[in-house]
C-alpha cells in the first residue's frame, strides 16, 4: 500500500524574548482525506532541531551542517523504513488486511526560511545576496526593471570561483612556499584567505 509522507516544519520560540528558538518537525500521510489531514490530531512529532549557537559569520557554513545533521538524525528511521518496508494493518471493504507500507517523501511544506536552510540558500529577504537567482546575473538593483535584460552566468567563470572558493589551506601553503621575502608571504596569505572568503560569499 502506498502511504507518502508529507513533512512540515516552522521554526518557533521557546521563551518570551523568542531568544531560544526550536524547529519541530511534523509528519503526515497524504493517503487520508484532506479534512482529517487538515485536523492537528493527523500530525506526529518526528522530533525537534534545536538552535546552534554560532558567534560568527564564519560559522554560518557550520550551523548550516549542524541543521542537516539533526535533520539526517530524525529521518534515518524512514530511510530504514523505505529500504525495508514496514507491514500494516489497514481496513479494505470492512476487512482487515496485512500489507507492506511503501513510504515516498511526497512534500516537505514549511515557510521561507525553513526552505532556504533546507535547500542550502542565502537568505536575501532583505537584499544581502548579490543575485537573486544562481542562473542569472540580475541583482537586487535592477530586480523592479521591467527592461532588464537577464546575463546568464558564464559556466567558465563558475568554476573558475568555485576552484578559487574551495582552495585548502594547504593549497594556500603550496603557493606561499614559493615567495622568499617573508613581508610578501604574509601579505599574499592575506590577500588569498580574503579572495576566498569573498568567493565562498558569492558562490553561496
Amino acid at each position: 500500500i502506498m502511504l507518502p509522507i508529507i513533512l512540515y516544519l516552522d521554526k518557533t520560540g521557546t521563551d518570551v524574548n523568542q531568544r531560544y528558538s526550536l524547529e519541530p518537525v511534523l509528519f503526515s500521510v497524504a493517503a487520508i482525506p484532506r479534512e482529517r489531514r487538515e485536523s492537528r490530531h493527523s500530525w506526529r512529532h518526528l522530533g525537534f532541531i534545536p538552535q546552534k549557537q554560532t558567534c560568527s559569520e564564519d560559522e554560518a557554513s557550520s550551523d548550516l551542517q549542524f541543521y542537516h545533521d539533526c535533520m539526517s538524525y530524525l529521518l534515518d528511521g524512514l530511510r530504514e523504513a523505505q529500504k525495508n518496508p514496514p507491514t500494516v494493518t489497514v481496513k479494505l471493504n470492512h476487512v482487515e488486511v496485512q500489507k507492506r507500507a511503501l513510504l515516498p517523501m511526497m512534500v516537505v511544506m514549511g515557510d521561507q526560511l525553513s526552505q532556504d536552510t533546507l535547500c542550502g540558500r542565502l537568505k536575501s529577504n532583505s537584499g544581502g545576496a548579490g543575485r537573486v537567482h544562481r542562473s542569472c546575473m540580475c541583482s537586487y538593483l535592477h530586480i523592479d526593471d521591467p527592461f532588464h535584460h537577464c546575463k546568464k552566468v558564464n559556466i567558465n567563470t563558475l568554476n573558475w570561483l568555485t576552484s578559487q572558493a574551495t582552495m585548502s589551506d594547504d593549497d594556500i601553503a603550496s603557493k606561499l612556499s614559493t615567495i622568499s621575502s617573508p613581508k610578501d608571504t604574509r601579505d599574499t596569505k592575506t590577500f588569498l584567505l580574503k579572495q576566498r572568503a569573498m568567493f565562498r560569499s558569492i558562490l553561496r
